[in-house]
């Protein structure tokens, strides 16, 4: 567990706490109630955090294995050690030239198969290199090579 000083002064939810721990909360709350791990600190209106003095006790009965109620415990690590954080990956928004172009060509009859994004990017990139000639220039040629 990784604790940087730009945490002292901060209050952890629990959810945070065990990505930090490396572990899903679930687990992360079954520790607590077992007793290994500290009971999180109350707010003035009952939710529980953590700051940095209880995430510095966590992380040392990480290392050591022993909990806080005295008992051993291993402690498994993920093969990538870094923390369960989830990323949105982000969609690159479709090009309107090769949107275009695919209506053009499926107009035409070709299938929709063959107008995938990258299959078209490929075919105007062998025949215009990096340009992008207008439509009733491009369709024909396009075409050609796609019914080749």
């Amino acid at each position: 567990m990784n604790l940087t000083d730009d945490l002292r002064g901060s209050r952890l939810t629990l959810i945070r706490a065990a990505e930090l721990a490396g572990m899903h909360p679930a687990h992360f709350r079954r520790l607590i109630r077992q007793g290994i791990f500290p009971k999180a600190k109350k707010t003035a209106k009952g939710r529980p955090y953590f700051d940095y003095e209880l995430l510095a006790r966590v992380a040392e009965m990480l290392t050591s294995g022993i909990g806080a109620n005295g008992q051993e415990v291993l402690f498994y690590r993920r093969k990538n050690s870094k923390p369960a954080v989830r990323h949105l990956r982000r969609l690159q928004p479709p090009d309107p030239y090769l949107k275009t172009l695919a209506e053009g060509l499926r107009g035409l009859g070709i299938s929709r198969e063959q107008l995938t994004d990258e299959n078209l990017k490929a075919v105007v990139e062998a025949a215009f290199g990096k340009e992008r000639p207008d439509l009733p220039t491009a369709i024909p040629v396009i075409m050609r090579r796609l019914l080749a």
